[in-house]
C-alpha cells in the first residue's frame, strides 16, 4: 500500500512523539486497516460497520450505493466519526486555553527525564 506525502508525514510525527521506530508504527497502523476490515467482513450482512480507534473515535462505515464506472466501478461510502472523550477533553481545554492532558502527561515526561539525567550527572560526580 502506497502512503501519500501527508501520512508519511503522519507517521513520522508519531514516531517522533512515540519514540518508536518507524516499522513499529506502520506495524500498528497496519494491524489497525486489518482489524478494521476483519470488522467489517464480520458484519458483511449488516448496513453499517462500526469501527473503533482507540484515544480518537468511532467510525460508523455505511455503504449507501454501487456505482458503476468504464473500470468497473466502486461503492460510494459514507463515514460518521464519533469522537471519544479523551480527544474531546483535549480540544476543550485548547479552546478555552487551558493545559492540556496530552500536555499535563508530556511535562511530567520531561520533568522525570530531567530528574533521571540530573541523578546520573550527581553518580558521576561522585565517583
Amino acid at each position: 500500500m502506497k502512503l501519500s506525502v501527508d501520512e508519511k508525514h503522519a507517521i513520522e510525527k508519531i514516531c517522533a512523539i512515540s519514540g518508536k521506530d518507524r516499522n513499529t508504527v506502520k506495524d500498528v497502523l497496519k494491524a489497525l486497516l486489518i482489524m478494521s476490515t476483519l470488522e467489517i467482513y464480520m458484519s458483511v450482512n449488516e448496513d453499517s460497520h462500526k469501527i473503533i480507534i482507540p484515544y480518537l473515535c468511532n467510525l460508523d462505515i455505511s455503504q449507501s450505493e454501487r456505482v458503476s464506472t468504464e473500470k468497473g466501478g466502486y461503492i460510494h461510502v459514507e463515514l460518521d466519526a464519533h469522537i471519544n472523550e479523551g480527544l474531546q477533553e483535549e480540544i476543550q481545554n485548547i479552546a478555552v486555553g487551558n493545559l492540556t492532558p496530552s500536555k499535563q502527561f508530556i511535562k511530567k515526561k520531561i520533568v522525570r527525564n530531567l530528574q533521571n539525567i540530573l541523578e546520573i550527572d550527581e553518580e558521576l560526580e561522585d565517583e
